[in-house]
């Protein structure tokens, strides 16, 4: 007995958009619905995703039909759909800031803090 199936010929597409968005990738979504739960996003015509209530920027839900970028935290495998945060790119864009800030700012000791109120 041999059993063929078309399913084994073509590629999965979970791994598909795993590979297309993997995580921590930044993406710019549109917002398709606002619910009490979270917000339902849309991609592209074929890719949609969640962004749950607790992953929403502290200032709140953002407007239907407003676009907006968050990070990918991965895929539902039942749904197909991206879960994104939009708090955690609010963190890696302080954390930039922080690092940026920090390249730049000179280095001061308190020799020199102390140097300067002698004089």
């Amino acid at each position: 007995r041999v059993g063929l199936g078309i399913k084994q010929l073509l590629p999965n597409p979970l791994d598909q958009l795993r590979k297309r968005f993997p995580p921590k990738i930044v993406v710019k979504v549109k917002v398709v619905a606002v619910e009490a739960s979270g917000a339902r996003v849309a991609l592209g015509p074929d890719v949609s995703g969640w962004i749950a209530s607790s992953e929403l920027r502290s200032d709140g839900a953002p407007a239907v039909g407003a676009e907006v970028s968050a990070v990918v935290l991965g895929v539902r495998s039942e749904t197909f759909d991206l879960n994104l945060s939009m708090k955690k790119l609010e963190i890696i864009e302080d954390k930039k800031r922080i690092r940026q800030y920090m390249k730049g700012a000179p280095p001061l000791t308190l020799g020199q803090l102390f140097k300067e109120e002698e004089k």
